[in-house]
């Protein structure tokens, strides 16, 4: 349901189901703080961020975050959510208070039920909480949990034949049914234990950055004894370091390990306004491919943004539009590295220099989507079946993205992708991931998505305006609906999204590219103020060259060849050169970007 945001927090939601679904908790909750402080506050957000901290065994906090989904929408599930932390964390008067609201919000819910029956049990209320279990147990005849906590009022009520017959049937749907309290108190001291080792995990990793950083603030307050260039370099270290640490960590982390003053001057842009000023000063070259540690090129190390999965040309995953990833010092003029959508370059181009050349496509969709309950689109997701091949065709932004079949023999699915030709192949289903993967890449497809396309019967349009709750975690009822036709559009035939490395000074100066994970190929993008071309394909051979082949509509410049580093910094082959900001660019990109 996160896919229904905004488009901008789209990595983040990718991040954070991907986290979610390793259980890796803390992840998840960076990208989820990332969309609600970005301004999605939607309850969907709150309540995730709510699991992750109880995850993490941050009890307070995750009750915290439980009121904001209140306060976003006080429905049953939310009250009943906090009800049950109050009540694990021996809070009874909060959480009847907060059983009370759910069971009024929702009466005929069994777990609810069973919520407050539990509840009313450990206030000593056994006739309210038996009335509760009576008729949960009517809902749900299945309930272990409420099988076991009625046996336990029976008990404390002198009914011995009763409780021990619903212990039988508690032992009968679980085993291993225990008391939850007992079972939170071992959880707590678990997740007490594994916070502690995680910072001394995080303490081991860093320990040799932040040796560099002590070292480079000391260097830095004492300016005057050193060298222009070695407060340079130490500035770099610093920006590095503390952008590291502040993008990948938890802000306690952050305020821990990284003194105030420094903090204070970091965000403030002190050292990175010192780095700028020394780098100039003292003339620094472009440094050679891999020379060392530190900022490479002429970077200065203003990575603002940088992805935490290696984008590609597919929309799926676009992670900020307009995002700036790095900036960089090339020829004498800055540059900015940005991943953005081509329709921003394209309408530039129109608007100054009037009809811009480019080849229209129309976008294909799928004659279906899916409508969440309450009202959003469920991202921009269609889909149709081809009954010849019986296969489900998935469309997205830019298109067709993946036709997928059932293998229900062997609990599995068959991907064709046409965006990555890497991840088509056979998903088979993993129980611990709740997901189908793909070895040994490790691409996962969450099952729920696969579950929305093949309830639907494909008989014509009587399936249009059916529902379906799909259990994704959350149990969200999806609607079948047309694909508006007003969405489906010509456009100009441009990648779904490219880096693009503009000059700061003039937006005319541009050439973008997008990135081939599999190939490690570069498509390039140029333009001579009125045409947009795809002008070469290349690839770096090793740090010093760079191998480059025309596609049928060549700008000027560069030819088919490969292409080597001098001391200068250019890349040359014979008499031809490609601009120094151009190599300067993929190779920050490679340095600083494709690492992520």
């Amino acid at each position: 349901d996160n896919r229904a945001f905004d488009a901008a927090h789209k990595n983040d939601f990718n991040q954070a189901e991907k986290a979610v679904s390793e259980k890796d908790w803390e992840t998840a909750y960076k990208h989820l703080k990332n969309i609600y402080d970005g301004g999605c506050h939607d309850q969907a957000i709150a309540r995730d961020l709510g699991k992750a901290c109880w995850e993490l065994g941050n009890y307070d906090e995750a009750l915290e975050w439980e009121t904001r989904r209140i306060e976003a929408a006080p429905i049953a599930s939310a009250y009943n959510q906090r009800a049950w932390h109050n009540y694990l964390l021996g809070n009874y008067e909060q959480a009847l208070d907060d059983a009370q609201w759910a069971v009024m919000k929702d009466k005929e819910d069994a777990n609810i039920l069973d919520t407050r029956g539990t509840i009313y049990y450990a206030l000593g209320q056994y006739d309210k909480a038996m009335a509760d279990f009576n008729k949960s147990l009517e809902i749900n005849d299945e309930s272990a949990h409420t099988y076991y906590y009625r046996s336990l009022c029976n008990q404390a009520l002198g009914r011995k034949s009763d409780a021990d017959s619903d212990y039988g049937k508690a032992e009968k749907y679980d085993p291993n049914i225990i008391d939850d309290i007992g079972r939170f108190q071992h959880e707590r001291l678990k997740h007490a234990n594994t916070k502690q080792q995680r910072h001394q995990d995080k303490m081991n990793k860093y320990k040799d950055d932040l040796k560099k950083l002590n070292d480079a603030i000391y260097v830095t307050n004492n300016s005057s004894q050193f060298p222009a260039r070695t407060v340079w370099e130490n500035d770099g270290v610093i920006i590095s370091v503390v952008g590291g640490i502040k993008q990948n960590e938890t802000d306690d982390f952050y305020k821990e390990v990284v003194p105030q003053d420094v903090r204070t001057k970091y965000e403030g842009g002190v050292y990175q306004q010192q780095y700028e000023q020394l780098g100039s000063a003292v003339n620094v070259p472009t440094a050679m491919p891999g020379a060392g540690n530190g900022p490479q090129l002429a970077s200065d190390g203003a990575i603002v943004t940088a992805p935490s999965t290696l984008p590609t040309n597919s929309s799926e995953e676009i992670y900020d539009l307009n995002n700036t990833v790095l900036k960089y010092y090339s020829e004498g003029q800055r540059y900015i590295l940005s991943y953005e959508d081509p329709m921003k370059t394209y309408n530039y181009l129109k608007a100054n220099y009037g009809p811009t050349t480019v080849d229209f496509v129309d976008r294909p969709h799928g004659k279906y989507l899916f409508k969440q309950d309450y009202g959003y689109i469920w991202g921009d997701f269609s889909f149709d079946y081809d009954y010849d091949t019986h296969e489900y065709l998935i469309y997205d932004g830019a298109g067709l993205k993946q036709a997928v079949r059932f293998d229900d023999a062997n609990n599995a699915v068959v991907v064709r992708d046409f965006v990555n030709s890497q991840e088509s192949g056979v998903y088979e289903y993993s129980q611990s991931l709740a997901a189908y993967v793909l070895y040994p890449q490790n691409y996962t497809i969450k099952p729920h998505i696969l579950t929305l396309v093949r309830n639907i019967i494909f008989n014509g349009d009587s399936d249009i305006g059916a529902q379906y709750e799909v259990e994704d975690g959350h149990g969200v009822i999806y609607e079948v609906a047309l694909y508006p036709e007003k969405e489906v559009e010509a456009r100009p035939n441009l990648p779904a999204m490219w880096y693009k490395m503009t000059n700061e000074n003039d937006p005319s100066e541009w050439t973008a590219f997008t990135y081939d994970k599999a190939t490690n190929v570069f498509a390039m993008y140029g333009n001579d103020g009125a045409t947009i071309f795809n002008y070469a394909k290349r690839w770096f051979t090793d740090a010093n060259h760079i191998e480059n082949h025309l596609t049928d509509t060549p700008l000027n410049g560069a030819m088919d060849g490969v292409y080597e580093r001098t001391s200068s910094g250019e890349y040359y082959s014979g008499y031809s050169s490609i601009f120094t900001y151009v190599t300067d660019g993929l190779f920050n990109f490679m340095h600083y970007v494709k690492k992520f």
